[in-house]
């Protein structure tokens, strides 16, 4: 029998199901291959080592070393950071490379080692052309800035960089949490990193919301996200706390939230100054320095400049637009450095490479992820076309190499400078010190933050009269700190004279008219070193031992006449008790030296003659002056006192026959010529040949204040508007108000103080 046929199942008709349109994304560049990552990272490695054994440490360098290096325990150390207002992350690592040595060269070493993992993943992770890999490589701030430059700015590239390679693992299983705790890493190095961090949360939450392709968020739950977000945050958090200013700290208030036009122009050129960071060249303080920004560029380079940065930020924006979140990313991190550079006081004043250099490192790290990134599920199509008119892919890549040529050159520039130069006086100073054993004496320096990081290479406290504190490092509180220079000097005499035997002075510059040798209040200064000429323009250094002058016991010794060093302590200990008005014993102690040597003593004429004056004894005081200048001795300065003795006397052409003369042996004595212009101004009526000696006083020495004054008199007498609107100016500028203008009789109309604010 037949088995029956089984029942056929009818076909189901199949709807044509239309694919949906995806965009091609750019494919996940592949790592280069190890001969040439592992070329370029020893071509920087042994290249850098002999930047670095050829770079000197400067301040801020020994700054972050010394926090760590004098702490003896991890609770002292957060006791040194307490005032450091940035966060721990540099300071930590110095802390325990510390542990292991003194000597603050290992923190320059592991420097160059982080820059050297920077280069790694930039040679074999970076979707990078070679040549590009190269260029960027040795750029002037991953290479110099961020690398020779031992701070903690490695480690906010190195973690950044970390980022953008990791965040190519879309097969990571706990890729979120991973990433944030590199973020969290990134924003406890710097306070630029707290932006940089925020930026790339932002990216990487925008990444993932918008993306058109929806792999990301099938393999990755929200959750992940939200937890990576948090862990981000609360590292952020962390930082800020570390930033934020205690009590009595002296970054407290420095910000500024106002409008300022000239301030906003000179912050944006920061963006410009960090893709075209040429240094100039025919200066030895070049560092800091941009070749297109010098006190004679013009206002049409200006000009040119801004448009240009305005073009490349425009360009940069439209070429990450498909990515939303890399454009996030570039928008947020490039306009809050900028706002950062604006709105702190510290780093506006300052104008360094080192802060707006991460506009740069924002748009390396722009461009590694961009080609990476998820492209956006919506789009703007006026934009699209304008990309496709501009041929923003193809012509981004040359502009890409572009720049980073030009940041090569100015790495390479900086690299020759630093290697032919002494960056900084600062190890040759320390050293001298260690190696003449001065530092078994107690210490004292001034200024505070120049002359603390001496204490790297002595591992002595000193003692700032500025600060009226001890300690390794600068602590910036304000709780006894002046700049009153009767009040550092007055804790300086205190602290030497409570020491039982003598004291090394450390001073960057002749504050208290020591010169070579000197005695104040009892005590007396002798000059032993000094250091100049380095890159850093105010690290230069005087070397002086103190220690307690006996007038009395030097007078009585018959050899103190013939040592002219005592002679010199003893002419300065007779000045020190005119100046405080005892003018009797000044007297003794010059007619003993008198008396006890040939007279022919540099100083002892016009000492007696300053006396003789202040005595009411003018004809003494000529025959005083003109002996000095008949022995060719003090010449500058006794015709400068006969003037002043001539002045007084209302002898006012023999005055200006003898400011004359003093200007013919120094023709840069500004206070000769500004008391020239007060004989012609207020005794001939001369008002024109007056203005012109207060203006030339003014171009020798633009911090001579009363000359200002006088020169506005002169105006004022003269009617002359243009040059009271002029002078004006300048002293607003330095900070003087129109009250204190007014108060030294100055007539400012209201008519006028409108045209001088038009103006500015």
């Amino acid at each position: 029998m037949a088995k029956p046929l089984p029942k056929s199942t009818p076909l189901k008709t199949q709807k044509p199901v239309a694919k949906k349109a995806h965009a091609i994304e750019t494919p996940l560049p592949k790592a280069a291959e190890p001969v040439f990552v592992y070329s370029l990272v020893g071509a920087f490695l042994f290249i850098g080592l002999i930047g670095v054994f050829h770079h000197e440490m400067w301040r801020d360098e020994l700054q972050v070393w010394l926090v760590g290096a004098s702490a003896h325990n991890y609770g002292e150390f957060l006791r040194n950071m307490a005032n450091e207002c940035t966060p721990f992350g540099c300071y930590f690592v110095d802390f325990i490379l510390s542990r292991f040595t003194d000597n603050p060269v290992i923190a320059q070493v592991f420097h160059l080692l982080l820059a050297a993992g920077t280069v790694y993943l930039i040679a074999r992770y970076a979707p990078f052309t070679k040549l590009q890999k190269v260029l960027v490589s040795f750029s002037y701030f991953l290479f110099f800035e961020y690398s020779l430059i031992a701070r903690g700015y490695a480690l906010t590239v190195f973690f950044v960089f970390l980022f953008c390679t990791l965040y190519q693992q879309v097969k990571w299983k706990n890729r979120y949490i991973g990433l944030s705790l590199i973020l969290f890493c990134l924003a406890n190095t710097t306070g630029h990193a707290v932006i940089m961090a925020l930026g790339l949360l932002g990216m990487m939450v925008a990444d993932y919301l918008f993306a058109q392709d929806v792999t990301l968020r099938k393999k990755y739950k929200p959750m992940q996200v939200v937890v990576g977000a948090v862990i981000t945050l609360i590292g952020i958090y962390i930082a800020m706390k570390w930033i934020s200013p205690p009590a009595g700290n002296h970054y407290s208030g420095n910000w500024f939230f106002g409008f300022d036009q000239e301030r906003m122009a000179r912050s944006l050129r920061t963006f410009w100054m960090s893709l075209i960071p040429i240094p100039q060249l025919s200066t030895l303080n070049f560092w800091n320095s941009n070749f297109f920004y010098t006190s004679t560029t013009s206002s049409f380079t200006f000009t040119v400049l801004f448009l240009l940065s305005v073009g490349i930020f425009l360009f940069c924006t439209l070429y990450y637009l498909p990515k939303i979140g890399v454009t996030l990313f570039y928008l947020a991190a490039t306009i809050g450095l900028l706002l950062f550079n604006y709105t702190n006081n510290v780093i506006f004043s300052q104008f360094a490479a080192n802060h707006y250099g991460f506009i740069f490192v924002t748009l390396i790290a722009s461009s590694w992820l961009a080609p990476i990134a998820k492209k956006s599920a919506f789009t703007i199509p006026p934009l699209n076309r304008l990309r496709n008119t501009l041929k923003v892919e193809k012509n981004f890549t040359y502009l890409l190499t572009g720049l980073f040529a030009v940041n090569m050159l100015a790495g390479l520039i900086a690299y020759y400078k630093d290697y032919t130069e002494l960056f900084s006086n600062i190890e040759r100073t320390g050293k001298y010190i260690r190696d003449s054993h001065l530092d078994k004496m107690p210490e004292a320096g001034f200024i505070d933050y120049a002359v603390s990081p001496t204490s790297a290479f002595t591992q002595q406290t000193i003692y700032y009269p500025d600060r009226d504190t001890s300690a390794r490092y600068t602590v910036s509180t304000d709780n006894k700190y002046t700049f009153d220079m009767n009040i550092v000097l007055n804790r300086l005499l205190n602290f030497i004279s409570r020491q039982k035997d003598s004291v090394l002075f450390i001073s960057t510059g002749d504050y208290f008219g020591i010169g070579h040798e000197k005695v104040i209040d009892n005590i007396q200064f002798r000059v032993v070193a000094s250091f100049y000429g380095s890159i850093v323009p105010d690290e230069y250094y005087i070397l002086y031992i103190a220690k307690k002058f006996d007038i009395d016991k030097v007078m009585n010794d018959p050899n103190s006449f013939r040592n002219s060093a005592t002679l010199d302590a003893m002419l300065s200990e007779a000045h020190d008790l005119y100046q405080n008005g005892k003018t009797g014993e000044a007297k003794n102690i010059l007619l003993t030296i008198e008396e006890k040597t040939n007279g022919k003593i540099p100083h002892l004429h016009s000492y007696l003659g300053m006396i003789y004056a202040k005595d009411s004894m003018p004809a003494d005081a000529e025959k005083e002056f003109k002996m000095e200048i008949g022995l060719s001795l003090q010449k500058e300065e006794a015709f400068f006192n006969l003037g002043l003795l001539y002045y007084n006397r209302k002898e006012f052409a023999n005055a200006i026959t003898s400011w004359d003369s003093t200007l013919a042996i120094n023709p840069k004595n500004s206070d000769a010529m500004n008391n020239i212009g007060v004989c012609y101004l207020n005794f001939d009526h001369l008002q024109g040949k007056a203005a012109q000696y207060f203006e030339k006083v003014i171009q020798i020495n633009p911090d001579f204040m009363q000359a200002y004054y006088n020169l506005l008199a002169c105006a004022q007498s003269m009617n002359d508007e243009t040059i009271l609107i002029k002078y004006t100016r300048i002293l607003l500028s330095k900070g003087v108000s129109v009250n204190d203008i007014k108060a030294r009789g100055i007539n400012l109309s209201d008519a006028l103080l409108q045209k001088i604010n038009a103006q500015q």
